[in-house]
Order: C-alpha cells, then sequence, then structure tokens
C-alpha cells in the first residue's frame, strides 16, 4: 500500500506528542510578535524531486519511550535541528491521519497523511512547541542572513531574542 493511502492508525492515542523534527531555515522572526516562531513551511510533506511526495515525517513520542529512545534521537546527525511537538489530535482535527510507518533509521517513526493546505500547516506551526530548541548557533546564521540589522540578545535559558534598535 502507498503511503499516501494508510488508514488513519486507532492505536496512537490522541494525547500522543509527534515530533517533527525543525531546520534552521523554518526559524522565522515575527514581526507581529517580535520573537522567533517555527515557520508553517516546516510543516509540509516530504518532497523528493524525483519522486512523488510522500508524508510528512513524525516520530511518535510513546513508542519511542517504549523503546528507550530519549527526544535528541530525533535530531541525531542533523546539526542545528530543533524538534517540535503537537499531538495527534491536533493533527487528526485538521482532517490528517496519523500511521506508524516505523524504518530502518527509526522504527518510532511515524506519518502525517493529509493534504497539507496553508491553514493546515499554520495550525500545526501554531500547536507546535519545542521539545528541543534550535541551538542558538544555528539560528543566529540563519537570522543574520534575513535581517542583518536586527541585535541578539540571549537570556539565561539560552533561548535568542531579536532586538531591533530604535529609530
Amino acid at each position: 500500500m502507498n503511503e499516501n493511502e494508510l488508514p488513519d492508525d486507532g492505536t496512537i492515542h490522541p494525547d500522543d506528542a509527534l515530533w517533527r523534527r525543525i531546520p534552521p531555515w523554518h526559524i522565522v522572526f515575527d514581526e507581529n510578535q517580535h520573537a522567533l516562531r517555527i515557520s508553517s513551511a516546516a510543516f509540509d510533506d516530504n518532497v523528493d524531486v524525483n519522486q512523488a511526495p510522500s508524508p510528512m515525517s513524525v516520530t511518535i513520542s510513546s513508542k519511542a519511550r517504549e523503546l528507550g529512545l530519549a527526544p535528541e534521537s530525533s535530531v541525531q546527525g542533523h546539526d542545528g535541528f530543533g524538534l517540535a511537538s503537537f499531538t495527534a489530535a491536533q493533527a487528526r482535527s485538521l482532517n490528517q491521519r496519523v500511521a506508524r510507518t516505523p524504518d530502518a533509521d527509526n522504527p518510532a517513526h511515524g506519518s502525517v497523511i493529509g493534504k497539507k493546505t496553508k491553514t493546515v500547516k499554520k495550525r500545526l506551526a501554531e500547536y507546535s512547541i519545542w521539545v528541543i530548541r534550535n541551538p542558538n548557533s544555528a539560528i543566529r546564521e540563519h537570522i543574520a542572513k534575513q535581517n542583518p540589522d536586527a541585535l541578539r540578545a540571549i537570556d539565561a535559558e539560552g533561548v535568542e531574542t531579536l532586538l531591533y534598535p530604535k529609530t
């Protein structure tokens, strides 16, 4: 069966957290909130120019814990990436299906299946909370390319905030 045709897996509890890797280029500065946030582009299906799109990849947190895998295992080998979380119920509320699709690299791998409209991607970004923040150096490099005039401040927890000079 094609991954895009998989049914929703009812054994994945609505409260199960789904972890999604977030690369530094999907962190944007929100002018309205004056803060960094995850771009909705981080919640699109996986696209390979040589293949048809495949469903959005996630790690099913309950399966990862069952296997003794920490959240850090989801970003291992992906320097500069962070990890965000939303629930299976939140995905399903957007007419997405959630299925187990384990693979050799990640036995807790899952897929979020369904059309990723602009609204769906925006809501997933809004629902998401950080499990592992992107390392500040990766964010700093990315933001510097986007807006070289921004001043940077890092709080006691290592969270970067952008400050704009008064004009």
